[in-house]
């Protein structure tokens, strides 16, 4: 998606040091989340990480980890990397995404997807879905949470619960061919911490960015459907 004119507002710029910053790692090694302490520099809760990197009591990055959860497929189709990488480019037709949509997981991403994000989208902002819940190991079960909820596909993976669309800006991709990336001391030296070998922190791939507002053409919808994370369309009432 072209960049609109509100881009050039810094406000809207991803910087390093300034605006929150999120490190994406994909791999299915890491089994639950990472969360940053509560507040910084306080040790809580147990277990957590000190996202604090300059010392301002202010969180300067937001891990986001685990497997099954940086890619989703969107269609059901189960079209993996190839797939990911044509939705990327903007290759994609009749593709339905909405609210209270279950999705599965998108996994076995290769650096090919990774690549493809560093040649075609990076300093740009994308649409993403947003979920809010996860039922681990195929589709929830009846009833289902809401009822204006669609399960898309059955396949045996994690699934998500989209509720809302915002916009992504990936600033820096960690991979085979690109970086190294601002932030990825911070995650190395947590994913030592853990325990991890050195070999399986150098093949881990990661991308870092962060999420900002503004208005999105071209999205459909009602007013009021979905939740407000920072993307809004314009409807003309009677």
């Amino acid at each position: 998606m072209d960049d609109p004119p509100w881009e050039d507002n810094p406000d809207n710029q991803c910087t390093w040091g300034d605006d929150p910053m999120y490190i994406i790692a994909d791999s299915n090694t890491i089994t639950v989340d990472t969360m940053c302490q509560d507040p910084p520099n306080s040790g809580q809760p147990a277990g957590a990480v000190d996202c604090d990197l300059d010392g301002d009591n202010l969180d300067d990055i937001t891990l986001l980890s685990g497997g099954s959860r940086s890619w989703l497929d969107l269609n059901g189709g189960g079209g993996g990397a190839a797939e990911l990488k044509d939705w990327i480019l903007g290759n994609y037709s009749n593709l339905s995404i909405q609210p209270h949509h279950w999705v599965p997981a998108q996994t076995g991403v290769t650096g090919t997807v990774y690549d493809t994000v560093h040649d075609h989208i990076l300093q740009k902002n994308v649409v993403i879905p947003v979920f809010d819940l996860f039922h681990p190991g195929g589709p929830p079960p009846l009833p289902l949470p809401h009822p204006e909820d669609v399960i898309v596909g059955n396949e045996s993976k994690d699934y998500f619960h989209l509720i809302t669309f915002t916009y992504w800006r990936t600033t820096c991709v960690d991979s085979a061919s690109h970086g190294p990336c601002p932030g990825r001391n911070a995650l190395d030296n947590i994913l030592a911490n853990a325990g991890w070998s050195n070999g399986a922190i150098q093949s881990l791939m990661s991308m870092e960015g962060c999420f900002v507002k503004g208005y999105v053409g071209g999205i459909g919808g009602t007013p009021g459907q979905g939740v407000d994370a920072g993307v809004y369309t314009v409807f003309l009432m009677e």
